[in-house]
Parts: C-alpha cells; structure tokens; sequence
C-alpha cells in the first residue's frame, strides 16, 4: 500500500516493476471495469478449478493457459482503465507497450474489483445521526428504543 496521506492508504498494483495507485473508482471507470470483472471472473474461476483438478494449484501460470486472445484483452483493458482513475494522463498506448507479465495482470483482478466497489474491504460506516428520521412517525423509528430481541419497548 502507499500512502498520500499518513491518514489515508491507497491500495496499489505492481506492474512491469512499478507501483500504482489504485484508488476508489469513479463511474467513468466502473463503466468499463464492472462489466469486464463480470466477464472474466468466471473465465478466472474456471480456469483455477481447471488447474487445481490437474494439479497445478494455486499457480498463476496455470490460468494463464486458458486464456484466449478475448480474454486477455479484456484483462488488459480492465486494468489499464481502472489505472486511469489515478494516472489519468496514461496512455493506452504507452500500457500496452509496458512489460507487464501476464500474472501481474491476473494478480490485479481482485484490487481492481475491491477499486470498483464488487468486494468489500471494510463495514460501511454508522448512520450520521442516531435520531429518528422525520419522515417517519415516532411509533415507526427504527431507531426507537427497543429492548431484547422478542420483547416490546
């Protein structure tokens, strides 16, 4: 992880021998990003399971053989946008000429899909306010107070 802030950690991936930010990601990634995770992770899981029926677990190699022409584009394609949320002057051009190995591609899915919101990393945070809501009438707060579970306020 890196850091921008001593607050605030931003994850990061390693490509082609370099860190890179990959913080949350905006909708304009998300576009790209949500639907090729949706493509590739079961492509991704497959091709694990394949690997562990012959053997070969847990080895990145191992789904790097299933993977066709398509597959690697989107890989390559979700990776790259999601980079673009902290490096936006990045070119596609200059990814696709980086010497990024395939399992660092791979390696990346699951930051990518915590990026784009698809895992959780941590609870959501508390509600903002503890007092009843006032669209609501008094007997139907959720936030009345209640005693065991069962029992009657």
């Amino acid at each position: 992880m890196t850091t921008n802030d001593t607050s605030i950690a931003t994850p990061a991936i390693a490509l082609a021998g370099r860190e890179w930010n990959l913080p949350k990601l905006a909708p304009r990634q998300n576009r790209i990003v949500v639907p090729a995770l949706l493509e590739l992770v079961p492509k991704i899981l497959r091709a694990r399971d394949g690997a562990d029926a012959a053997g070969e677990k847990g080895s990145y190699a191992a789904l790097a053989r299933y993977m066709d022409t398509t597959t690697y584009d989107t890989l390559a394609t979700l990776v790259f946008t999601a980079l673009t949320r902290a490096h936006p002057g990045l070119a596609r051009t200059e990814f696709d000429d980086m010497a990024i190995d395939t399992f660092e591609l791979i390696a990346a899915v699951a930051p990518v899909a915590r990026a784009a919101g698809l895992i959780r990393t941590e609870m959501p945070p508390p509600p903002l306010s503890l007092s009843p809501s006032p669209t609501l009438p008094p007997s139907r707060s959720a936030l009345r107070r209640t005693g065991r579970a069962g029992e009657d306020p």
